[in-house]
């Protein structure tokens, strides 16, 4: 009998166990899938061509987009920095003026690993991809349930304006980063301290992603789309550690919490667009003087 007790306690904790071993990985788990699915998604609309090593393209392909990452490509291989070419129009600056961008890294990390026309077919179907899972962390971030991020995820990475920049590989990068700067802003009004600063400073990375692809009207856009959701943010809130659970009995409370909510606002503004602008100081600043030219 004492035999007996004893296996059936052991049985019972190992079953304890089981049980917090499923608590513990049944969430990470789902999102796994829910994240799976986004990326299945994505596969599944280039698929017929990505069999084929084919993606969908028009005239900018074949006669700027393709033309200037191949030349940038055959630089980097040879371990040259791609100033220019004269092989495309009538000379060409590739470095301040790429449309591709030269340091952005899956670029720059691409070039050494793939063929040209193998690189421009990875990074069509990556972006593509990345722009669904960005929106889902930002659905995510904003409290959606897995299949409301998947389906909000869905919806941007398929989205007509989105399908119809897949040839267009600098705007496509872009709009692929522009939910992760989102998603990172709201973090940084969500947590307090090292995460929220954590936080401001991802949001500053991908932006200086979005400057790294030589397309500066999307970074332009995301910082217009960044201010007006920060200011909605600072005025309706609430942020972690700053709210008051009832305005009307405590007015003191709630200007301090305002006015530590707006200047977290502005912390986000000043701060993002800062830290991108570090990040893609060595694209944008070539790119300013080419301007300065034209």
């Amino acid at each position: 009998m004492a035999a007996a007790r004893v296996v059936a306690l052991s049985l019972r904790g190992l079953g304890v166990e089981a049980g917090e071993l499923v608590r513990r990985w049944a969430g990470p788990a789902a999102e796994f899938l829910a994240a799976a699915g986004v990326v299945a998604a994505g596969l599944a609309f280039l698929g017929p061509l990505l069999r084929a090593g084919l993606v969908y393209y028009e005239r900018d392909t074949v006669v700027f987009y393709y033309p200037v990452l191949a030349a940038i490509h055959d630089r980097l291989r040879g371990f040259e920095l791609p100033l220019w070419t004269p092989h495309i129009l009538g000379g060409y600056p590739l470095f301040a003026d790429g449309e591709v961008g030269a340091f952005y890294p899956p670029v720059f990390f691409g070039a050494l690993l793939l063929g040209p026309a193998e690189l421009f077919v990875a990074l069509v179907a990556a972006h593509l991809v990345l722009a669904g899972l960005t929106m889902y962390a930002f659905g995510r971030t904003l409290g959606l349930g897995r299949v409301g991020a998947v389906a909000s995820a869905c919806a941007y990475m398929l989205s007509g304006f989105t399908v119809a920049q897949v040839h267009h590989l600098n705007i496509l990068a872009g709009l692929a980063w522009a939910p992760l700067v989102f998603a990172l802003a709201e973090a940084a009004f969500r947590r307090r301290d090292r995460p929220r600063l954590a936080a401001l400073v991802g949001a500053g990375v991908a932006f200086g992603l979005q400057c790294l692809t030589v397309h500066v009207q999307v970074p332009m856009m995301t910082g217009f789309g960044l201010a007006v959701y920060v200011a909605g943010r600072v005025l309706l809130g609430p942020a972690a550690g700053l709210g008051v659970s009832n305005p009307l009995r405590d007015p003191g409370r709630t200007l301090a919490a305002a006015a530590g909510r707006l200047g977290l606002g502005l912390g986000i503004l000043l701060g993002v667009p800062l830290v991108g602008g570090v990040v893609g100081a060595v694209q944008l600043l070539p790119l300013h003087e080419l301007g300065t030219f034209s």
